[in-house]
């Protein structure tokens, strides 16, 4: 039998990932009916990306205190610095639904799929008092597999340090093949796979957590700067084929793209694939006249370039 299912973006990337093997429920009627070697398809509430599993079984527990103390805290989704606490379910369940129906422990293992290398590509929240960022709007508008790649997304914040420290944590929870971030850069008319990062952060504007660095490095004790892992001119010339305008950028600028791009190439240049891409914002009647890229355009300048990875 097969079921469907809502999950929020963090876990579906752990039970897409295989390290949240275990789904917290009620043991309703509607869990009830599910049994080992039934399938479940969930899907990401926020990007709408879909990922099957197999039900290996499905535990009762008269609690989810008592179901805590049976299973690994990592199965259910917790990371390995996490507490957690049988009292996070009452952000979605009542004291008494849990009374009267129980916990139920449902086991799961992802459905194999065809070989596919996965691709972790992340766009930012918005900044400056806009209410979309183009990159994240784009991303979204992905399809969830693009030539030999299954996407992750990922959207983050912007905040110098959190950012990169965000991506790197799923990062090392996921074990992509390649990594692509994007970000959205004012006065730009094409997307721009970025040449390289530099080991500097200096702000004109504050970013979304307060902090406007001045001439600080990245990280003390890397290089000047790091160059981008992939082969920008092939990603530029993909966009370009698919008549999409492009063009490369030597380096990422001071902000919060090139603190990521930098934080990124750092742990993981010499282990795999990293690039960025700054996209155009997106046209708004608000500022008519800027330079700017509609959103599914963009998406299908990105989609060309993960082509050609």
């Amino acid at each position: 039998m097969r079921h469907a299912m809502k999950l929020g973006h963090a876990p579906f990337l752990k039970v897409t990932a295989g390290t949240k093997t275990v789904e917290m429920r009620l043991f309703d009627e509607k869990r009830a009916r599910i049994s080992a070697g039934d399938v479940i398809a969930f899907t990401d509430t926020e990007t709408g990306g879909v990922t099957e599993c197999l039900v290996t079984g499905v535990l009762r527990y008269p609690t989810f205190a008592a179901l805590y103390a049976a299973h690994d805290k990592v199965s259910l989704g917790y990371g390995e610095f996490e507490t957690a606490k049988p009292e996070d379910m009452l952000a979605y369940y009542t004291p008494e639904e849990i009374e009267k129906y129980g916990a139920a422990a449902i086991c799961l293992r992802t459905l194999p799929e065809r070989v596919m290398k996965q691709l972790l590509i992340t766009g930012f929240e918005p900044f400056g008092g806009e209410s979309e960022n183009a990159s994240w709007q784009a991303v979204k508008l992905l399809p969830e597999k693009i030539g030999e790649y299954k996407l992750i997304k990922a959207e983050v914040p912007v905040v110098f340090g959190k950012a990169g420290g965000y991506v790197i944590s799923l990062a090392e929870q996921i074990g992509p093949d390649a990594i692509l971030c994007t970000g959205q850069a004012a006065g730009r008319d094409r997307l721009t796979p970025e040449y390289a990062a530099l080991n500097v952060r200096h702000a004109e504007l504050r970013d979304n957590g307060g902090s406007r660095p001045a001439l600080e490095p990245v990280n003390a004790r890397g290089e000047n700067a790091y160059f981008s892992t992939m082969d920008v001119y092939s990603l530029a010339q993909a966009a370009k084929a698919a008549g999409v305008r492009a063009g490369v950028s030597f380096h990422a600028g001071t902000f919060v793209c090139n603190d990521l791009f930098y934080t990124l190439l750092h742990r993981f240049g010499g282990s795999l694939p990293v690039g960025f891409v700054h996209v155009p914002p997106a046209p708004d009647h608000l500022n008519e006249g800027r330079k700017s890229m509609p959103v599914n355009e963009i998406a299908w300048g990105l989609e060309a370039m993960i082509k050609a990875l």
